[in-house]
């Protein structure tokens, strides 16, 4: 084991802790990264904790979790994403994935609005590089 592994463990460890203790009142949510869209920054298997407060100012480049709708025809049906804020207006954002050539996007599916975001990263666990391939 390597020491930067080591310390960047105990630098995750220190960050979940304070985390942690503001979690009880409830701005916090845990997402698991699912596909490989959000690669390199975010690796499946990954988890994201997202903080449900202040998604009014939410900036470009920040990445975000959202609901967008699954198709046009099951407006009842929606998807939760992972994804990088590139461009905002007054009431929508466009997001992109960090892996183009991977999952979907503001490109297939359009802007997003404001209202649909459900939290911005405020950190992320990276388990999914360690446990691919066992």
């Amino acid at each position: 084991m390597s020491w930067k592994r080591v310390i960047s463990g105990a630098r995750q460890g220190a960050e979940l802790a304070g985390i942690a203790v503001r979690w009880r009142r409830g701005h916090y949510k845990v997402f698991r990264v699912r596909g490989a869209s959000m690669l390199p920054t975010l690796a499946p298997g990954d988890y994201v904790i997202v903080d449900t407060r202040s998604l009014a100012q939410v900036v470009p480049q920040a990445i975000v979790v959202a609901k967008i709708a699954s198709a046009a025809n099951e407006p009842t049906r929606a998807t939760i994403v992972i994804k990088r804020i590139l461009s905002r207006g007054d009431s929508a954002v466009y997001l992109g994935s960090d892996n183009p050539n991977e999952g979907r996007d503001s490109r297939h599916f359009g802007s997003v609005p404001t209202d649909a975001l459900l939290g911005t990263m405020v950190f992320h666990l990276e388990l999914g590089r360690f446990t691919q391939g066992r």
